[in-house]
Formats: structure tokens, sequence, C-alpha cells
């Protein structure tokens, strides 16, 4: 399997979470790969319930729980693809308002 293919599979997944679960999977992601609760509470915006998001999120077979009060990415490659995704949105979105960061 090729990178692009790999990166469409991931990128198909992502999609299927709602945008509460995908803010959670990217705070994840800028987090590491395995996450407390804790940590995650800090990250996501106020309004979302981490621990009900993070159940769901496990019902759907994207993250898995190696131990109590932790998850990690059931897709070896999913944190990177999104940190590469946030970075290139971020990239995207500087460059079409003229702006230029350093």
């Amino acid at each position: 399997m090729g990178a692009a293919e790999r990166d469409n599979r991931i990128e198909d997944r992502f999609l299927t979470a709602s945008p509460a679960e995908q803010q959670v999977l990217g705070a994840m992601a800028a987090v590491g790969s395995r996450v407390s609760v804790r940590q995650l509470r800090g990250r996501v915006p106020a309004g979302g319930n981490v621990d009900e998001l993070l159940r769901r999120l496990v019902d759907r077979g994207l993250l898995y729980r190696p131990t109590r009060g932790s998850y990690e990415f059931a897709l070896p490659l999913f944190a990177a693809y999104l940190r590469r995704n946030a970075k290139l949105t971020k990239l995207t979105s500087t460059v079409s308002s003229g702006r230029r960061q350093l």
C-alpha cells in the first residue's frame, strides 16, 4: 500500500468522526501517541464531554485504552497523519490570508 492510499484510508476513518470527536483526535495528535484524559481535558474546547467522546472513538475503532485513563490511536500512523494535515492546513490558511509566519 502506497503512502497516498494509506493517507486516504486514514482520512476516510477520520471523516467518520463527528466534529467534536475530530477535535479530540487533533488534540491527541498534538500531545503525542499516548495521552491521558487529564491531558485532553485541558486541550478540548469547553462543552465537550471528553470521556463520552473518547468512549465513542474507542467504539468506532479509532482509539484503544492500553491502560486505565490513557488512550492511543488504533491506527499506527494516525497521529502522524493528523499532525501533517494540521501543518498543511495552517500553511494554507497563512498563504491564503496573505500573511507569512516564520
